[in-house]
């Protein structure tokens, strides 16, 4: 394609709002993930259900909106021989998958800005996904099913919403269209 052809202002807004989203995305999962190294790390060190000598303060997560205690499961042995590295192993694969659709939505997003129409295509059907995930996190959490953590992981759901929303109208405006067609031409 000609370097001259420049995208028009809804592909640029469309590129820079999904990359805040990317980037969001990115920082959520290494949130996670050191969390979730600190929870290993407890468990296998023991130290995540208390001991003896040092009893923990209650620690706890809520299934269906009622507080269940760890320690039950573990002196149940409920925690089976080999968790900590099941896991483990468990967390590595799904980060490499996960960082695999980043670089993969980090292409599409290239592509897109480059004028390919299957990029913008596969980007809406993308933001339909993730539209529809939105809603029903909102929906879950406003009656109760999820807790969401604090305003800001409402605000942060809501900004993904608006932005998978109005990608999918920027990309599919004339202007927008007239882009791909002529990208397209330019390559023929």
């Amino acid at each position: 394609m000609d370097g001259s052809l420049r995208p028009p202002l809804p592909i640029r807004i469309a590129f820079w709002l999904n990359s805040t989203i990317v980037a969001l995305s990115v920082l959520v999962w290494i949130e996670l993930l050191f969390a979730w190294i600190a929870v290993l790390w407890s468990i296998r060190e023991s130290r995540f259900f208390g001991t003896p000598e040092r009893p923990r303060v209650y620690i706890g997560f809520q299934f269906f909106g009622k507080p269940v205690d760890k320690r039950q499961y573990l002196e149940a042995g409920l925690l089976p021989d080999g968790f900590v590295e099941w896991t483990s192993l468990l967390t590595v694969r799904i980060s490499v998958l996960f960082l695999g659709l980043v670089a993969l939505g980090v292409l599409v997003l290239v592509k897109m800005r480059a004028g390919r129409n299957w990029a913008r295509v596969v980007l809406v059907v993308l933001t339909a996904f993730g539209a529809i995930g939105s809603v029903v996190i909102l929906l879950a959490a406003s009656s109760g099913w999820v807790t969401l953590a604090g305003p800001a992981q409402w605000l942060l759901t809501v900004f993904a919403l608006i932005v998978c929303l109005s990608t999918a109208v920027l990309l599919w405006l004339p202007v927008s269209a007239a882009f791909f067609q002529t990208a397209q031409r330019c390559r023929d």
